[in-house]
């Protein structure tokens, strides 16, 4: 996710990248009842994340929370920025890790995800019990996630009162899941949120 936030920042500007630093670091120092580093760039906020992950094993969720608050400091909610940054970091994980281990083409909306999600369990990054899929049609899929990696990242977000910008709040875990099947399916994915209260959420993923 920080080399997607790099190079978002090319377009956004070098002020977003020092926001994600920031507000990255902020959330990590709380979670490790800490002192937040003063004025680290985005690969000093990296590497004080990366030394403390024995310390706080969720790590990954402090960059879902900086990402969204930066764009929302810059423009009063998140957008494009963080859904940029959600499809090139996705994108990024396909090619170098799921490369091998994930169908190349899914049919539709339900069967792009169960094909991601099925990658991710035998992957080992997904518990097969984490994710219960409610209901589905060709073009539509309602499920309920547990255990959600990137919980603690969004907590801060719904405590900050961060919105999107089209109201409700961001999901990363919905976000990543139809940024994967747009990329199954070739065709544009939303989400929206049915119920948020990470680790445990609700949310329906529908084609465009």
């Amino acid at each position: 996710m920080v080399e997607a936030t790099k190079k978002a920042a090319m377009i956004v500007g070098p002020g977003f990248l020092n926001l994600v630093a920031y507000h990255a670091s902020s959330l990590m120092a709380e979670k490790i009842g800490e002192v937040p580093p003063d004025g680290v760039d985005i690969d000093q906020s990296l590497d004080f994340v990366c030394k403390n992950l024995s310390k706080f094993v969720a790590g990954c969720s402090v960059y879902v929370y900086a990402v969204a608050k930066a764009e929302s400091s810059l423009q009063g909610a998140t957008g494009s920025i963080t859904r940029m940054i959600a499809k090139t970091g996705s994108i990024s994980y396909f090619d170098t890790v799921l490369k091998n281990r994930i169908p190349a083409h899914a049919d539709d909306t339900a069967d792009g995800l169960k094909k991601y999600y099925y990658s991710l369990v035998k992957s080992g990054l997904m518990k097969q019990e984490d994710l219960n899929i409610v209901s589905e049609t060709k073009d539509s899929v309602q499920f309920e996630v547990s255990n959600c990696p990137y919980a603690d990242g969004c907590e801060a977000l719904l405590r900050d009162g961060v919105p999107k910008i089209l109201g409700g709040h961001e999901c990363w875990r919905s976000l990543f899941f139809a940024t994967a099947i747009e990329s199954l399916t070739q065709r544009p994915h939303d989400y929206k949120i049915l119920r948020i209260s990470p680790p445990n959420c609700c949310a329906t993923i529908l084609a465009r």
